[in-house]
């Protein structure tokens, strides 16, 4: 049995409770950019059940684009729950904290973690092709410059950052599918400074480098990024 709702005030008790026969299973008609708790129980005989889980509180993707221009320090928990984080059952998964201290990256980012979040640290024996996607809606400019900072160390062509603009949503794989390849350039791939489609630091992975990537027009729609 499924027990959620609301994360305020949620008892697994007065959730919406759900009989589930499979797994896994998902809950539909939530509100976006909201935070829900959750629980589960397992149905024994009759009318006996086990104790409720531990609850886990989770929060919804918001689907509304951001107009241009924009701008995220990750730090309003609104905006960060407008970020799409695709992680499949990687190892290595997109998370936001405060773990990552290298001015000018402080308090709160967006960061790959092996502990959901708790640190920075990434396991070099997983393979894990994780997603991050914000959905933006171009005005018609004649181009974008995209800004940001990164830290990013990586092993020689592994472990690197890839920058797409484009109509489709990407995701996360323990897998390597063809576009997180270290040589494709198709569908929106962005090109960074050294003149790759993919960026690491491998001399000096502590080291904060500040991008910027001239994104040309999108004409007037909405965009992935």
């Amino acid at each position: 049995m499924v027990s959620y709702g609301l994360a305020d005030g949620f008892t697994p008790d007065n959730g919406t409770q759900v009989t589930v026969q499979n797994s896994p299973y998902s809950i539909g008609g939530l509100t976006e950019a909201t935070n829900y708790s959750i629980s589960v129980r397992k149905i024994c005989t009759g009318s006996n059940y086990g104790a409720w889980s531990n609850i886990v509180t989770v929060n919804t993707y918001s689907n509304t684009p951001a107009p241009m221009p924009y701008t995220c320090d990750f730090e309003n928990t609104a905006e960060r729950y407008s970020w799409r984080l695709s992680n499949s059952t990687c190892k290595n998964r997109w998370s936001f904290g405060t773990a990552v201290d290298a001015s000018p990256i402080t308090g709160n980012s967006m960061y790959v973690s092996n502990d959901n979040g708790v640190s920075n640290n990434y396991d070099i024996s997983s393979t894990s092709v994780v997603v991050a996607t914000r959905k933006i809606a171009s005005s018609g400019a004649g181009s974008y410059t995209l800004s940001f900072d990164t830290r990013v160390g990586g092993e020689s062509s592994y472990d690197y950052l890839k920058i797409f603009v484009n109509n489709t949503l990407m995701n996360g794989s323990t897998t390597i599918p063809t576009f997180a390849g270290s040589s494709y350039s198709q569908d929106g791939a962005l090109q960074f400074a050294n003149g790759n489609y993919y960026y690491n630091n491998v001399s000096k992975p502590d080291t904060v480098i500040h991008h910027s990537i001239v994104i040309p027009s999108q004409g007037d729609a909405t965009k992935h990024i």
